[in-house]
């Protein structure tokens, strides 16, 4: 609901291009850090509910991606790519906390696939896993050849409606 009123609040001239963490450079960026700090807060409960297999793997990925979380909504990015100007220190740390925080959960979606009988359990984090991916081969192809990167915006998006999904998902099958 949070990541719904910063559209409603503030929505993007190019939802394309626009990418998730430049709310933090716009009038909202309160509301950007409280969206994080809920999704954060989701992802650690997450990590207390039990766990059939890979109880402490699971458990430690969370509990990383939510620390990355924390630090994204914390440290402002550049308004800038990191391919377009060298980052910002505070820039430059935003991006990495951001590779925490998606690969983490990339981590613990892929143990879920892994350790999931049920396709249907599967499913979403199988989803994640691929859409991240897809989108991390895409821009880094795209930075090599010179191509715009306009999708972006796009992609997170779809990356943060599957994460929540897979969360609502996981906690409603333990």
């Amino acid at each position: 609901m949070s990541f719904a009123a910063l559209w409603i609040a503030d929505p993007p001239s190019d939802s394309w291009a626009f990418p998730l963490s430049a709310y933090a450079l716009t009038g909202v960026r309160s509301l950007w850090q409280l969206a994080l700090a809920l999704t954060a807060v989701t992802v650690l409960l997450l990590a207390k509910l039990p766990f059939a297999e890979r109880l402490v793997a699971k458990r430690r990925a969370l509990i990383v991606s939510a620390l990355g979380l924390a630090a994204v909504a914390i440290v402002p990015t550049d308004p800038w790519f990191p391919w377009e100007h060298f980052p910002t220190l505070h820039g430059a740390i935003h991006v990495l906390a951001t590779a925490v925080a998606m690969g983490s959960f990339a981590l613990f979606a892929a143990m879920v696939v892994w350790t999931e009988r049920r396709w249907t359990a599967r499913l979403l984090p199988g989803s994640y896993v691929a859409g991240l991916t897809v989108t991390v081969g895409t821009v880094l192809v795209f930075i090599v050849i010179g191509r715009s990167t306009r999708f972006i915006g796009f992609a997170e998006w779809i990356l943060l409606g599957l994460s929540l999904a897979c969360c609502a998902e996981s906690a409603r099958t333990r």
